[in-house]
């Protein structure tokens, strides 16, 4: 059996994975849009009214706090929180560390972590003021530089088993790179340096 052989399943196997964790993401990702949206646009009107004028509105009942919507708003928020926390556990506990992909987990966390402020703000009725709205303005800032975190996570180089390259790494790929594009002649030797 040659190499390319025992190493196509594997390859075929990862793939598959990564494709259904993506369809996962992006299905809980949908849910999530069209579940927030779908209060957001139904309370639309209510959320506009001014705090004096939102007891006199028929939706109060449903979207204050404590109403019928609002209140397992605030149930979801706190789950969301305990999910949130899942991430920073698993380093710790050994047990939780080998359930699944870092990156899986990660992905986990960012959909959480964008989700929670939208449920926050929709639970408290878009009202933000004392102690709970300076929470929520940290909360929103924590989740920002959260994405920005993200972002600049992808942006450092790996190689095939997700281990960050090391230097040497970096300018042995960089030579490898260099020395295909020559062989193409779509660049001078110039312009490659």
């Amino acid at each position: 059996m040659s190499t390319q052989a025992t190493a196509r399943p594997f390859l075929v196997s990862t793939a598959s994975g990564r494709d259904a964790h993506h369809v996962r993401m992006v299905t809980l990702i949908l849910l999530a849009v069209a579940l927030l949206l779908s209060i957001a646009v139904y309370g639309l009107d209510y959320y506009a009214l001014n705090t004096m004028d939102r007891p006199y509105s028929l939706k109060h009942k449903l979207l204050k706090p404590s109403g019928s919507i609002g209140l397992p708003l605030g149930v979801v928020g706190f789950f969301l929180f305990l999910g949130l926390f899942l991430y920073p556990l698993r380093k710790r506990w050994a047990w939780l560390g080998k359930q699944g992909n870092s990156r899986h987990w990660l992905d986990a966390h960012v959909l959480l972590g964008c989700s929670a402020p939208v449920v926050v703000a929709l639970h408290a009725s878009f009202k933000f003021h004392g102690i709970a709205g300076v929470a929520f303005w940290i909360m929103t800032a924590v989740a920002l530089s959260g994405i920005v975190g993200r972002y600049l996570y992808t942006q450092i180089p790996r190689n095939l088993s997700a281990a960050e390259l090391s230097l040497q790494e970096a300018r042995q790929m960089q030579e490898h790179l260099t020395k295909a594009l020559e062989s193409q002649r779509l660049f001078s030797k110039a312009e490659l340096s």
